[in-house]
């Protein structure tokens, strides 16, 4: 078990950081930011989901939370025009994010290049 300082503040203090209009249920936690994986490393899994354009967070943790149910072990979203790794994206999630590695990359057609040479096959789909 980890040691994790528990301090008991009062309502202001937690209005101070999440806003007045936030659901905080009483909690709050600082952490470091979003833990990126590398994107070779998700060249071990079977299964690795490419997102292009996903810029609404709500819609990339629902992404997030389907691939991780289908047994994909890699997700890669675009360092540019697309959401990246936040609360809301983790809340969306239902937690997946944090079973799943996450690489940002600059191409994803560059990405998905690289995954072809490592031997990946590719499928599309488009709304």
């Amino acid at each position: 078990m980890r040691s994790v300082p528990v301090v008991i503040e009062t309502e202001h203090f937690f209005k101070s950081k999440v806003g007045d209009e936030a659901v905080y249920q009483g909690l709050y936690l600082e952490a470091d930011d979003y833990p990126y994986a590398e994107f070779e490393s998700l060249f071990d899994g079977p299964t690795v989901l490419l997102l292009d354009g996903i810029e609404d967070p709500q819609n990339l943790g629902a992404a997030c939370r389907t691939a991780y149910l289908f047994g994909v072990s890699g997700v890669v979203i675009p360092k540019n025009r697309a959401a990246e790794v936040t609360s809301t994206v983790c809340r969306a999630s239902a937690g997946a994010v944090e079973y799943l590695k996450i690489a940002v990359i600059s191409s994803i057609a560059q990405a998905l290049e690289r995954l072809k040479e490592a031997g990946f096959w590719s499928f599309g789909a488009d709304a």
